[in-house]
């Protein structure tokens, strides 16, 4: 009978359980004139393993669209192990932010500041 209470207990204690989750926010602007990209596509990936943001332990998967002022904000589940985020709009060089370099703390609230490259000729664009 008292090991019945004490899973009765555990059982309950864990349904409680809240979720934590970690706000990642910021501003995307251009690398050169510092104006803000307004509808820059920002993926906000997650992985319960290692770093693998293509692959198949991905348990996360975000997209937002910057504001006029070229803001977003989304939240991480805190599940995660990694995180990975990715911006994106045509005409730019896609930039790719990892919580691997410490870019991304995937424990407490991150604000990005990404300067996306203009393409030109040299360099691989989306």
């Amino acid at each position: 009978m008292k090991n019945f209470i004490f899973i009765a207990i555990l059982l309950f204690a864990f349904s409680c359980k809240k979720e934590e989750t970690v706000k990642v926010s910021g501003r995307v602007f251009d690398s050169i004139s510092n104006n803000s990209i307004e509808e820059a596509e920002v993926e906000l990936y997650c992985q319960e393993g290692g770093f693998n943001w293509n692959g198949a332990d991905r348990t996360g998967e975000k997209v937002v669209y910057t504001n006029e002022n070229g803001y977003f904000e989304m939240v991480l589940v805190a599940n995660c192990k990694s995180a990975t985020v990715v911006v994106k709009k045509q005409g730019y060089k896609s930039k790719v932010i990892h919580s691997y370099t410490g870019d991304i703390d995937i424990d407490k609230e991150n604000i990005l500041d990404v300067r996306l490259e203009p393409c030109d000729s040299s360099n691989d664009c989306f």
